[in-house]
């Protein structure tokens, strides 16, 4: 499954996780991975997968993403 499909069947149990504010596609080792972006860090880290579907998922930290 391309990981545009992957990342849309997931993306709500992930936003689900306290701390995470989004999630994208980026690349990771030159290939394509889910990539979680958390306001912070905390103990919920541990809830993200490493793997979805096949596709590695790596995590960072940003600030909190608000509409203008």
């Amino acid at each position: 499954m391309p990981i545009e499909k992957v990342k849309e069947a997931h993306e709500k149990e992930l936003m689900a996780i306290r701390g995470v504010v989004g999630v994208g596609i980026g690349n990771y080792d030159g290939k394509k991975c889910i990539v979680v972006h958390l306001k912070d860090y905390s103990s919920e880290i541990e809830k993200i997968p490493t793997e979805i579907e096949g596709y590695p998922v790596r995590w960072d930290v940003i600030r909190e993403i608000k509409a203008l």
